[in-house]
């Protein structure tokens, strides 16, 4: 049986922002984005993003090292 490996329990709405270079992407470390949609499918965790830069790449289960969840304040 799988496992989703969403071990942050990313949501829609919330922020993330990138720690660490994404392989084989030149989003900056610091980019701030917002969850679109989140897809735990069968054999991989898709996080749908919209970046603050415009950018719509979505972030996959073995990127889970390159993204912190965000606490704004309001």
């Amino acid at each position: 049986m799988w496992i989703s490996p969403n071990k942050h329990r990313v949501k829609v709405g919330d922020r993330l922002r990138l720690t660490n270079h994404l392989s084989q992407e030149s989003l900056p470390i610091g980019l701030l984005g917002t969850v679109t949609h989140v897809n735990e499918g069968t054999y991989n965790l898709h996080i749908h993003m919209k970046w603050d830069n415009g950018s719509t790449l979505a972030l996959l289960e073995t990127d889970s090292d390159c993204y912190e969840i965000v606490k704004e304040e309001k």
